[in-house]
């Protein structure tokens, strides 16, 4: 009984850390969130490597699911072109509005009504 207990125990703190782990995807700096459009709520970890080119961006602080991953982490102060970085973001219902700015040296687009959006987790 005291084995089986301890192998209970052993199973529910394996499970409990594998849930808290996230895994990290690496990706380029064109890579977008458009596939992840029916994850709502849903939390995912990228990386990419340093000296990458901007893309498109569309929003400020709320950012439209065909917005560059990596160019909108350099607009909300996460990472930077030169070194690259990790980042976590939050799938979201789509907006009505998106809101354009100047940050970091990247200039986000404003944009009508979009399916689906991302926030940085901080």
């Amino acid at each position: 009984m005291k084995g089986l207990l301890k192998g209970l125990l052993f199973a529910v703190v394996a499970v409990l850390f594998a849930s808290c782990v996230q895994e990290v995807k690496m990706i380029e700096w064109s890579a977008n969130a458009k596939e992840y459009q029916a994850k709502i709520g849903q939390k995912f970890t990228f990386e990419v490597k340093g000296g990458g080119m901007g893309g498109s961006v569309w929003g400020t602080d709320i950012y439209t699911l065909d917005s560059s991953l990596a160019t909108a982490a350099v607009h909300a102060g996460i990472i930077t072109f030169d070194k690259g970085g990790k980042f976590t973001i939050e799938i979201k219902a789509g907006e009505q509005n998106y809101t354009g700015s100047e940050r970091n040296g990247v200039t986000s687009q404003s944009w009508g009504s979009y399916a689906g959006s991302y926030v940085f987790v901080k």
